[in-house]
């Protein structure tokens, strides 16, 4: 049985989730507006955060999800399935999910979602978590490659999301009344919104756009699945099984909150840093900073490791996590060395409850920031890997593969 739990955004109840999930969240830290992608309130919704390989290998899957969906009229609860999808074999070879029955990883649902009341008015906001599997038993996908394109290993991604059903209310479209999701994007001219750089092509082949955001329309048949519009990202913060690391963009000038982003910035810049990024007329390239979330012991050692590109995950005995990092690349090393982690610097987005994602044993270590340079253009993708040293069983963990296109 799936579990779901529901929290009203200006609650401040706190509920750790189990030990050795740790989360992982594509966003810049600020909400711009909700959507439904495009689809219309009368029809039902698919929203998908992609979650390429080569950005979560190393952790053995999904364990569950949390998101922050919004209701225009609370006093109707309309239905909504929670999911995660895989890799459609058959696409491209920049890769899109699978919408099929088939192509369903886990799913919880449907629930007909009743949202808490509001303080006023009859718009409601709430952050859902959503079971899908347990760190022992976690969801991920068959391993195989796509043919097209073996070295990104497209057939091991995975998308995770929300299935909004059409508006209970009848004939009443959204945004009257139905669910849509929390997101971030570009609005030009007068929001920057997912800052990443203008040259880089993410996933998607198409320079400026991320490619980690998808949407389609499930009651008209054989709507495709599409990028969501505006290069936005969706608030679906996924819990792995494993220690989590992640690269981010480092920019005072440009990170400022608001509709900026805030500093560091987990967003798609994270991934997709701007080297030529200007601020005040000025040329300021975004430093690249490293954070790991740890199940290990406060204090463990943390090793950071660098390689030109990743390999299919091997399974080590006694070891926690896989080695995804390829080690036979030229590119191999240990950029890092022994740097402890410390008490875990929970935070979330405004009024989120403080740790409601995260396990109560988790600690932090981060790395750098390394100053960016223009100079580094077209470098192409780095990944990372990170190992901890538990200080107090002495288990060794391997971390999620990260990875960071110049």
């Amino acid at each position: 049985m799936k579990a779901v739990r529901i929290f009203l955004i200006a609650a401040a109840a706190v509920l750790p989730l189990a030990v050795q999930s740790n989360t992982y969240l594509i966003y810049d830290g600020t909400t711009e507006s909700t959507s439904r992608g495009g689809t219309p309130g009368t029809n039902a919704a698919g929203i998908l955060v992609r979650y390429p390989a080569n950005q979560y290998l190393g952790a053995l899957g999904v364990v569950g999800a949390s998101y922050i969906l919004q209701d225009q009229d609370y006093r109707t609860a309309d239905p909504c399935t929670f999911v995660v999808r895989g890799h459609d074999q058959l696409g491209p070879a920049t890769g899109q999910p699978d919408i099929t029955p088939t192509g369903i990883l886990a799913s919880a649902g449907p629930f007909n979602l009743t949202f808490p009341t509001p303080a006023s008015g009859i718009i409601s906001a709430a952050y859902w978590t959503v079971t899908f599997g347990t760190a022992a038993a976690p969801v991920r996908p068959p391993v195989t490659t796509n043919p097209g394109n073996p070295p990104m290993f497209e057939g091991l991604d995975m998308y995770v999301g929300v299935e909004l059903g059409a508006n209970v209310s009848a004939g009443i479209a959204w945004p009257t009344d139905g669910i849509s999701q929390h997101n971030s994007q570009t609005i030009a001219p007068t929001n920057p919104g997912e800052q990443m750089s203008f040259l880089t092509s993410g996933y998607t082949g198409t320079p400026g756009v991320a490619g980690l955001a998808w949407r389609w329309d499930i009651t008209t048949t054989g709507s495709p699945a599409l990028l969501a519009s505006g290069n936005r990202a969706w608030w679906t913060e996924t819990q792995f099984a494993g220690d989590i690391l992640r690269t981010n963009a480092n920019n005072v000038g440009a990170f400022t909150g608001a509709a900026s982003g805030t500093n560091p910035n987990y967003g798609y810049t994270g991934m997709f840093p701007d080297m030529n990024r200007q601020v005040g007329g000025v040329t300021a390239a975004d430093g690249v900073g490293f954070r790991i979330h740890a199940t290990a012991a406060q204090g463990s050692p943390v090793y950071l490791f660098i390689s030109s590109g990743i390999m299919p995950p091997i399974a080590i005995g006694g070891v926690n996590g896989e080695l995804a990092l390829d080690i036979g690349s030229p590119a191999f090393g240990e950029i890092f060395s022994s740097l402890p982690s410390l008490p875990l610097a929970v935070t979330g987005p405004t009024g989120v409850p403080p740790g409601l994602a995260y396990a109560t044993t988790t600690s932090e270590a981060n790395f750098g920031p390394l100053p960016g340079d223009p100079l580094l253009v077209g470098l192409g993708a780095i990944s990372f890997q990170a190992v901890t040293v538990d200080a107090v069983t002495n288990v060794l963990t391997i971390s999620s593969v990260t990875t960071l296109k110049l």
